[in-house]
């Protein structure tokens, strides 16, 4: 099952055999299947990927909803060395079809959810042969599936075109559809998971994930069995994860959170429990029916989860609404407010609550701090107490006033801080520079984009993030945002980080994005798009300072007030805002809850074209 000392995904399903033969493994819906079920379903679809033809290094791409046939395909391709590329559900078929492209994937597999992608992917991409639709045969899908031309009018491509149906009755049926006959069971029962022979892709490559794309086009990201490995292990010597949790599928399956998190909780034999799709109340059922114990989130994923609970709870007039199996919080794609933390712990009172830093490149989390420990449970390890904040720092883990605090690596993972000139923060304290980071989690390379793979690996296998950050004296990374997203103004580097977080301070402020504007005289200036809590009103015209303190009792703020506001915390008047512009709506994220800020900045452009004094105010103290 090894070969010449090389590690394989599959090995880390062993422990279900050990651990979870009899008991429940995956609840998806109404189906339950144990550990034996669970693995011997995976051993018989690959051997049946494998007499379809698939060879080692073939890409499947998979197009879905979470569900347990889901993390079956994912395993099951692994196991027969071919490469798993998941695509986003989210994206437009457009988008689905530019990645797809990239990565040329001899099988497409999809539920009825993106059943729409197989037509119009079999008039572009010409490596495909093989259509697979997880779910029930459906009369209506079939036939839509098969108005995809018959064979003999592309036999100069030879292609196969085959409509394969998977199902939880452990059987594929496979339709030709020139012939319209039915062929062999793409599911072979005979044999088990004991008797499967692990493959591997050319350079050990298991997966090939996009990155979300906050500002270009994802790149498909080549990421080794060796990768996936090391981040498992240590999501669970750090988080803690272990045999008798109950784990909550929150996060796609096509992002690299919810790929590394699902692998760390098969490593750890534990239970999964899948949502299509993540919604707060489909969440919050979920962990109270299963006494689930772990999950992975994102900050709108958590504002999402406590609204819902403070909503239910008024509607029943009850006075707690708490829920206390769930122990262990993973929390990814940005920091959480002290607010929100406190809100949550109020919803989840027994719950550890970490915070990751990573990226897609780097095989999900390089760095994690425990941000919150409600309760101090007995026995807990050395190793979560190294990522914890030590008490007698507290105030000054506070108080500094640059960057975000992202905790100390992962035992596998190196960290560097590459100084610049360009980087340097305005006093010079904290040894600004890009972040490098180094180790068996970094990526193989882009695939097929060999000049972006150049950019960011160095010959010596250093992965330029594109974040900037500094690293404290007790070893703890602090996170300023990405390099490209810094602010030149007047010859003064300004992080948006930093002044986002200062502006969240306001008791009337909800969200924030900062970022420069062109300008002929500064280079850039630093603007705010602002969001105001409810109750909260914004005035256009700048009153007289002496007014400033009745406005914030009648809940109004101006430009000139939240200046002076970020003056009176210690912001140099140079990083202060000088326009600002308040909106309603939500600021548009990428699928793993990123800001865009792209987006952000092209509609500040178009506002301020032709600029009005009722939609931008712009001042300086």
């Amino acid at each position: 099952m090894m070969s010449q000392g090389r590690t394989h995904v599959g090995s880390s399903l062993n422990i279900m055999r050990q651990l979870r033969a009899e008991m429940s493994v995956t609840i998806c819906g109404s189906t339950h299947k144990t550990g034996m079920h669970f693995l011997d379903r995976i051993a018989a679809l690959t051997n049946g990927l494998l007499q379809l033809g698939l060879r080692q290094g073939d890409v499947v791409a998979i197009a879905a909803l979470n569900s347990d046939l889901y993390l079956e395909w994912m395993m099951a391709v692994m196991c027969a060395g071919c490469i798993v590329a998941p695509l986003n559900y989210r994206w437009s078929p457009e988008e689905a079809l530019l990645a797809a492209g990239q990565v040329c994937p001899v099988m497409l597999v999809v539920d009825s959810f993106c059943l729409e992608w197989s037509k119009r992917f079999f008039y572009k991409i010409p490596s495909l042969q093989f259509h697979v639709l997880l779910g029930e045969e459906d009369p209506q899908e079939t036939q839509l599936i098969q108005g995809i031309p018959p064979i003999q009018t592309i036999v100069c491509s030879m292609r196969l075109s085959m409509l394969c149906f998977f199902n939880n009755k452990c059987r594929g049926m496979c339709l030709n559809t020139e012939s319209q006959q039915l062929k062999d069971s793409l599911i072979q029962t005979s044999g088990g998971f004991q008797d499967l022979d692990f493959r591997w892709a050319p350079d050990s490559v298991a997966l090939i994930c996009f990155t979300s794309g906050t500002t270009e086009n994802p790149k498909g990201v080549a990421i080794s069995h060796d990768a996936l490995i090391v981040q498992s292990q240590a999501k669970i010597d750090i988080i803690g994860y272990n045999h008798n949790d109950v784990y909550l599928h929150t996060s796609p399956l096509c992002h690299i959170g919810g790929i590394s998190s699902a692998l760390a909780i098969v490593l750890a034999g534990g239970c999964h429990i899948f949502l299509p799709k993540f919604e707060a109340a489909s969440a919050i059922f979920a962990i109270q029916r299963y006494s689930v114990s772990a999950m992975i989130t994102v900050p709108t994923m958590l504002a999402d989860i406590v609204t819902f609970c403070i909503n239910s709870r008024r509607k029943k007039r009850e006075s707690t609404l708490c829920f206390s199996s769930l122990e262990k919080i993973l929390n990814g794609a940005g920091s959480l407010s002290p607010q929100l933390i406190k809100k949550v712990t109020e919803v989840f009172p027994r719950a550890q609550i970490f915070s990751a830093y990573g990226m897609t490149e780097a095989c999900s989390s390089m760095t994690f701090i425990l941000a919150c420990d409600p309760i101090i449970r007995q026995g807990t390890s050395t190793k979560i107490q190294e990522y914890s904040i030590n008490p007698a720092n507290q105030n000054n883990f506070q108080d500094h006033p640059i960057g975000v605090c992202v905790g100390k690596p992962a035992p596998h993972v190196e960290i560097q801080i590459e100084q610049s000139n360009e980087c340097l923060d305005a006093n010079n304290l904290y040894n600004v520079g890009n972040i490098l980071t180094r180790g068996p989690h970094v990526m193989l390379k882009y695939w097929g984009q060999k000049h972006s793979t150049t950019a960011a690996l160095s010959e010596n296998r250093w992965l330029n993030t594109g974040d900037l950050g500094w690293i404290d004296k007790e070893g703890r990374l602090w996170l300023l945002g990405r390099s490209k997203d810094m602010i030149k103004s007047g010859g003064e580097n300004v992080y948006p980080s930093e002044v986002e977080k200062i502006l969240l301070q306001h008791p009337g402020i909800l969200a924030a994005v900062v970022v420069g504007i062109p300008d002929p005289r500064f280079i850039e200036i630093v603007t705010a798009c602002i969001r105001l809590r409810d109750g909260w009103h914004w005035e256009h015209q700048n009153f007289p300072m002496q007014n400033n303190v009745a406005m914030n009792e009648h809940k109004k703020l101006s430009p000139m007030l939240l200046q002076l506001f970020c003056k009176q915390q210690g912001l140099s008047g140079f990083k202060s805002p000088r326009i600002f512009f308040p909106q309603k709506e939500p600021f548009p994220r990428t699928t793993t809850g990123k800001v865009k800020r792209d987006s952000v900045k092209r509609e500040i452009l178009l506002r301020l074209q032709p600029c009005s004094e009722l939609t931008a105010a712009r001042s300086s103290l």
